[in-house]
């Protein structure tokens, strides 16, 4: 649920893309009414139940679909060699089936996460500052506009990035180029990543990424769909490699409305962006803990941070992530209680 002021549109609009179920409006600088905001609130409640119970229905509904089309699929490879066309026509039946449940599934695996600007040129060129990322090469063209903005979820777009990457370097390349188009009155804008690994036989929609089993190409373009975008991804012409193309619906903001970050903005990108790779290939959970960790004390100059985890079981608070601790004070704060008067932190974790 969101507060949003009577006379800015924009505040409205602004709520509904960050995900707020209901939008309450109020005079600006005013209390609203408690009746009005409980209500608000119980609405809020309501919509977002019935919104996850949908999609925990869908998800559970796909499962069993996908379930059943197994084993049809694998009644079909028992009886191939007495009854060649019936099996053939479970086989068909199957494949139904599958594609019925990866249908099914779509709601659940979108969700309703809040939609922001992001500007794909800063993401790409955080993404390529890294230089070689497991043996791959990533460059971003110098042709490609200066900036280019779209209306995306940020999270799943760095999921839909990562997935490409990681289609890239299976197809066994060295290099990446990364290019936007972003034309002056166009109504898109295009990302276009190739590479030069061993190439695709023919264009990859959504069905031969499942047929080949990509289920991150296959989200991608789901991804892509569910922005009012596309997907697509070939062989470059002389079949050295693959041209994979997203483009998105620009969102056209003004230079003033949208100042340029600082000079720290680019690094933090691309900090981020590894963080959430290293959670889609699930690495370990300290590492993304320290990386984090880096990225507040690079923002925080001079600072030395840490992340405590909660241990439900003995009601304790451990160490984390946070390695510039001096380690007599970290071994000192591992296991502190949470509590009304215990430090700092136990008694932060004791105030919420």
């Amino acid at each position: 649920m969101a507060l949003a002021s009577v006379g800015e549109p924009r505040d409205a609009i602004d709520a509904r893309l960050a995900g707020a179920d209901v939008v309450l409006p109020v005079e600006e600088d005013a209390v609203p009414d408690v009746e009005d905001l409980a209500a608000a609130c119980s609405a809020a409640k309501l919509l977002a139940h019935r919104a996850a119970l949908q999609r925990d229905v869908t998800r559970r509904a796909a499962h069993e679909v996908a379930g059943n089309a197994s084993s049809v699929a694998m009644a079909a490879q028992l009886m191939s060699t007495e009854q060649p066309r019936r099996a053939d026509q479970l086989l068909e039946l199957a494949a139904r089936g599958a594609q019925l449940a990866w249908d099914a599934g779509r709601c659940a695996r979108s969700g309703a996460a809040p939609v922001t600007l992001v500007d794909v040129v800063a993401v790409l060129r955080s993404w390529c500052r890294s230089g070689d990322l497991h043996g791959v090469s990533s460059t971003l063209d110098p042709e490609s506009a200066a900036s280019a903005y779209v209306l995306a979820d940020p999270v799943g777009f760095m999921r839909c990035m990562t997935a490409i990457f990681d289609s890239a370097r299976a197809s066994e390349c060295t290099s990446i180029v990364a290019q936007v188009r972003h034309p002056p009155a166009g109504e898109s804008v295009e990302i276009v990543l190739t590479d030069d690994g061993h190439g695709r036989p023919c264009d990859s929609t959504r069905d031969t990424a499942l047929r080949r089993e990509a289920l991150g190409l296959a989200e991608s373009v789901e991804f892509a769909d569910d922005h009012g975008g596309g997907l697509s991804q070939s062989s470059r012409s002389d079949r050295r490699g693959t041209v994979t193309s997203l483009w998105l619906p620009a969102a056209h903001v003004e230079a003033s409305s949208h100042p340029s970050p600082p000079s720290t903005a680019g690094d933090t990108d691309w900090a981020i962006a590894r963080i959430l790779e290293g959670i889609a290939r699930r690495d370990p959970v300290e590492r993304s803990l320290e990386a984090l960790v880096a990225i507040m004390e690079q923002h925080l100059p001079h600072s030395v941070c840490s992340i405590l985890l909660l241990d439900e079981a003995t009601n304790t608070l451990r160490h984390g992530a946070g390695r510039h601790l001096p380690a007599p004070y970290r071994s000192a704060i591992d296991g502190v209680q949470i509590g009304p008067a215990v430090g700092s932190c136990g008694t932060a974790a004791f105030i919420r």
